[in-house]
């Protein structure tokens, strides 16, 4: 990394936990890349201390953020203006400071939509196992239903369903898809349909940092083998759910790397105006980890 002055941008990362997170990497990478005068730090903050986290932006001059868990519904309040895709989502993972005024977006469709393409699966038609309702789990759900699949069983925990509720039934009514919720905790049903899935997706928290011994889905449930799975977690890079799905003899699954990659560089474009090779950012990744 080249030396910090006087002159330097700083960019930030809002999210807690933020010790896992490989963010950092990615965009100052980035930044050295394109030879760009700037840092990006990681800050533990929560949804308590968010409101206080933008209010640094404005004093502090943060040229920009990203915003993730658990903060992504709860940052958009603090905000001037919310791109239409990032205000249907309810949803903000990256907000640029432009002049004190401050713009949030959501790059999680992007990424999102690029994970799956990863995978080698066309979505148009298909049907997908969608768990966790949360800020990337509303991005998933949108990028599924502008791809017009055929059918979205969401599965949330039981007390969140009616909170829930009201974003399947505006993505239902704004989209020709069929989609459903259904209480996680219904192990037998969630098996049902996902034997029926071309698509698993997990967006939960199950899998990393204090819940890194977690899984989604019940030890009982079997994978079927035509099934492929996205777990959105990148750290650690084999969860519990796709030691599963390798277990069972899935064909393809993927953690989360790639869609972390693709929404930070589209992140990277809205801070800087410029675009990098993202393959830049994989070799960076390459050296630097083995997942």
């Amino acid at each position: 990394m080249k030396n910090i002055d006087g002159k330097s941008k700083l960019y930030a990362l809002f999210a807690s936990p933020c010790e896992h997170s490989i963010s950092p990497l990615i965009q100052n990478s980035a930044f050295e890349k394109m030879n760009i005068n700037a840092v990006y730090m990681a800050f533990d903050v929560g949804t308590d201390k968010i409101a206080d986290a933008v209010l640094s932006m404005r004093t502090l001059g943060i040229a920009g953020a990203n915003i993730s868990m658990p903060n992504k519904n709860a940052v958009i309040e603090y905000l001037d203006e919310v791109s239409d895709d990032a205000r249907f989502c309810n949803a903000v993972n990256t907000v640029v400071n432009r002049d004190g005024k401050l713009y949030g977006y959501n790059t999680d469709i992007f990424g999102s939509e690029k994970a799956i393409e990863d995978l080698g699966i066309n979505i148009t038609n298909s049907k997908v196992c969608l768990l966790g309702l949360g800020g990337a789990g509303q991005a998933v759900l949108y990028t599924l239903a502008k791809n017009n699949v055929n059918k979205v069983c969401v599965f949330v925990r039981q007390n969140s369903i009616e909170f829930r509720k009201s974003y399947v039934d505006k993505v239902r009514s704004s989209f020709s898809i069929d989609v459903d919720i259904y209480a996680i905790e219904e192990q037998m049903l969630l098996s049902k349909h996902i034997n029926e899935a071309d698509l698993l997706i997990n967006t939960t928290k199950l899998g990393m940092a204090q819940d890194i011994d977690k899984s989604p889905l019940d030890d009982e449930i079997k994978l079927p083998e035509h099934i492929c799975v996205l777990d959105l977690i990148y750290n650690p890079g084999e969860t519990r759910l796709l030691a599963k799905a390798k277990a069972d003899g899935c064909i393809r699954y993927s953690n989360g790397l790639n869609m972390l990659v693709y929404q930070g560089v589209k992140s990277f474009e809205h801070f800087t105006g410029k675009k990098i090779d993202i393959y830049d950012i994989f070799r960076v990744l390459e050296n630097a980890f083995k997942f």
